[in-house]
């Protein structure tokens, strides 16, 4: 997650800058070794080859998650003879991201949606990083 910032300084005495948070965006990363079968990732793969929007959840530990809507923006696929499959992604948030705890009793997303956590079960030796977007 990260936002952009707007100088507020006043002049004055003062010799340090001020600044406010104004827009904010967020982005996803996942990488590991693909596991054939996998429907959440043949949905992440549809969708960037499609540029369609996908409303997800995502939960890390269990108690907080987050909701909003992401585009890929990146789904390199890396198949040497020798090794197992790799595939990794880019998410890029569009959107409000909501961010719940497990006591909000928000009812979960319909099946149509991406579910975030089982897709990332879905490839061995996972790896999972929230990063600033350029």
């Amino acid at each position: 997650m990260s936002a952009d910032t707007v100088e507020t300084t006043v002049r004055g005495p003062g010799r340090f800058k001020e600044y406010d948070s104004t827009l904010m965006e967020y982005s996803l990363s996942a990488g590991g070794f693909y596991i054939p079968g996998n429907e959440e990732w043949r949905k992440l793969r549809n969708a960037f080859l499609s540029g369609e929007r996908l409303p997800f959840e995502l939960s890390l530990d269990g108690a907080e998650r987050y909701r909003g809507e992401v585009i890929v923006t990146s789904f390199p696929i890396d198949a040497a003879i020798t090794e197992f499959v790799q595939v990794s992604m880019d998410l890029q948030g569009t959107g409000e991201l909501v961010v719940l705890d497990g006591a909000s009793g928000v009812q979960p997303f319909s099946s149509a949606n991406i579910d975030m956590s089982a897709a990332l079960r879905g490839l061995a030796g996972n790896q999972v990083s929230q990063h600033e977007a350029d």
